[in-house]
């Protein structure tokens, strides 16, 4: 498990930037496989360049790793905002240490989950039924880059999402996406329903489709999903609970986004350019 930290560097706030830093070890104070590690971390290019910090590290697989990130990230209030206490006291590393483990643990579940999950994609295609169906198009030349929201110079078919159907088939919702080109080898399709503010995110890569779902202040959850590609067409059938589809009548919504050799993703939704908390988003009537 690999934690990752983000820290804002200030550069909109005129102050000085550290153009990067450098770490010493210094004395260590070992018990078994834990140690608690004196750092220096000199800084370039700002004044008070140099901060000290204490770390833990743990003996696994033959060397020391460090276990407490967000204990060595940069303790330097103008350039990082880090709710870290810097006085390394040993009870402090200890409570981040039990953190760092439990969060890697979650995240060693998670994937276990999401493997389990996974389906292939078949390439036989079962349309939706045609009965209790809602539809709604989408003109083409409309995708927009997902972190800007301009429109894109380019337009490749596999990323122009054209039409989707929607239908309910017993306990099942099914979508039936339907692209200007072959459908993206690679994407991730947000289905979201109104009132019951549901959102669903799917994944396909490599011939495999997940299903997730994270509600507010909950832990995500995978969720089951059958789905079939044939050509410009890919139908998607998962659990109706899990969108919270019921008796009654609601608006749904897709956003596919599609991603680039870039750092951006293509983004197209259907209803044209509306989310499902828009008032225009597609109705589809009570069982």
């Amino acid at each position: 498990m690999l934690p990752l930290y983000l820290f804002y560097t200030g550069e909109t706030t005129g102050i000085p930037e550290s153009s990067g830093f450098t770490v010493q070890a210094g004395r260590t104070e070992q018990k078994g496989k834990l140690a608690f590690v004196e750092t220096s971390i000199d800084f370039q290019d700002t004044p008070d360049p140099t901060r000290p910090r204490t770390v833990l590290a743990v003996h696994e697989s033959g060397r020391w790793w460090v276990a407490t990130m967000s204990a060595f990230n940069p303790a330097y209030p103008a350039l990082f905002n880090v709710n870290v206490p810097s006085d390394g006291t040993r009870e402090t590393l200890m409570a981040l240490y039990e953190q760092e483990l439990e969060s890697s643990r979650k995240a060693d579940d998670e994937h276990t989950a999401e493997k389990e999950t996974q389906t292939a994609i078949e390439t036989a295609v079962e349309p939706c039924p045609s009965a209790r169906r809602s539809s709604a198009g989408d003109p083409r030349h409309d995708i927009r880059l997902s972190h800007g929201y301009e429109l894109t110079d380019e337009q490749p078919p596999s990323a122009d999402l054209l039409e989707v159907m929607h239908a309910i088939e017993g306990d099942a919702a099914c979508f039936s996406l339907r692209f200007a080109g072959s459908v993206p080898a690679t994407a991730q399709a947000e289905l979201a329903t109104l009132p019951m503010n549901k959102r669903l995110s799917l994944h396909w890569e490599g011939g495999e489709i997940v299903g997730t779902s994270t509600e507010p202040e909950e832990e995500r959850t995978f969720v089951p999903v059958h789905a079939g590609r044939d050509g410009s067409t890919i139908v998607i059938r998962l659990p109706a609970r899990a969108l919270g589809i019921g008796a009654s009548a609601y608006r749904w919504a897709v956003t596919v986004f599609v991603p680039t050799e870039g750092r951006a993703s293509l983004m197209d939704s259907v209803p044209n350019a509306l989310t499902v908390s828009g008032n225009e988003d597609h109705y589809i009537n009570a069982r």
